[in-house]
């Protein structure tokens, strides 16, 4: 009876562990992602505010233009967190990681115009929580990246096993960058979001590299290893 008593408490403590571990994470998805960008229309629209205030010297076409980025920030922002609750969803109710990432894809044509090749194995390994986590959010932020970025219309998204390893390829054939330079505005919050990218791959055991060139596109790989 003590045996068992002790085997359901460290059940609970694993449980509740990891619903504590998720629910950090969600929390820093979310501080990194909508709400970041919720802070930064706010700034637009404190700014937008002064200048109403003296609108006698503010043209017309200028302040449609910048209502227009502002509801567009506002939109980017809502469907982040749209993609985010969908995302969680089905890492706790289905745990199909091929089908979180089908869902991904999809949205985001829908919220950006993107056409994004989606390729996915055959047969995909069973991955812990951690791992479809990560994963999802490496594909989330290299697709913003190239919607905001890469000046292009079109990206992949391919997902293939080698051996024991799971590798993921970002990539498009947009305006690409310099790996050489220092990075200036808009570049700098896109290295933000690439060197994002490598910390969670470094944090589920992977690597990842980016290789980028002007004119050419960039490429972020992701290789993590598969356990069981």
């Amino acid at each position: 009876m003590c045996i068992d008593n002790t085997n359901s408490a460290n059940h609970l403590y694993h449980a509740t562990s990891l619903t504590h571990d998720l629910v950090q994470r969600i929390v820093l998805d979310i501080h990194d992602g909508p709400v970041q960008n919720l802070f930064a229309v706010l700034g637009r629209l404190t700014s937008l505010r002064a200048q109403l205030e003296r609108k006698e010297r503010v043209q017309r076409a200028a302040l449609l233009r910048e209502l227009a980025t502002i509801a567009h920030g506002i939109e980017w922002a809502l469907g982040d967190l749209r993609l985010l609750l969908n995302a969680t969803r089905t890492w706790l109710l289905e745990g199909d990681f091929t089908a979180a990432l089908e869902d991904l894809v999809a949205q985001y044509e829908e919220l950006t115009g993107l056409t994004i090749n989606l390729s996915l194995p055959p047969v995909l390994p069973p991955l812990p929580l951690t791992q479809r986590m990560a994963l999802y959010r490496i594909v989330q932020e290299a697709l913003a990246n190239v919607y905001r970025h890469a000046q292009t219309d079109t990206a992949s998204v391919t997902l293939s096993v080698h051996g024991n390893h799971l590798v993921l390829i970002v990539e498009d054939r947009g305006r690409g960058f310099s790996t050489e330079q220092q990075p200036q505005p808009p570049l700098r919050a896109s290295r933000h979001g690439l060197l994002s990218i490598a910390q969670r791959a470094t944090l589920i055991g992977g690597q990842a590299s980016i290789e980028s060139t002007p004119g050419q596109g960039t490429r972020v790989r992701v290789e993590v290893p598969l356990h069981g």
